[in-house]
């Protein structure tokens, strides 16, 4: 299996692990500012299903600022990544978010 390969494994399986992450009302409590950290997460999700990767990705750098231990975080914006075909930086937040 070629390192490609390997790494589009990776960020799928971390897609499909994180599909509920977006949510906003599955926000993770303590650690940091979760306040924050959902309605950044909310406005990256709403711009996702709107197909504005780059507002999305935006949006997970800022809750990912407000709440660095969150996971969901890093996932959700892996996904982002991913459909602007950026797959190093995908793979590097799909690692962090495991």
């Amino acid at each position: 299996m070629t390192t490609i390969t390997k790494q589009m494994r990776s960020i799928f399986l971390v897609m499909l692990l994180s599909s509920l992450a977006a949510t906003p009302l599955l926000a993770k409590k303590g650690g940091g500012n979760a306040a924050a950290a959902a309605e950044h997460a909310s406005k990256g999700a709403q711009a996702i299903q709107a197909k504005q990767f780059d507002v999305a990705v935006a949006e997970f750098t800022q809750a990912i600022a407000s709440d660095p231990k969150d996971a969901r975080m890093y996932a959700n914006r892996a996904v982002a990544l991913r459909a602007l075909q950026k797959f190093p930086e995908a793979l590097a937040d799909c690692s962090k978010a495991v």
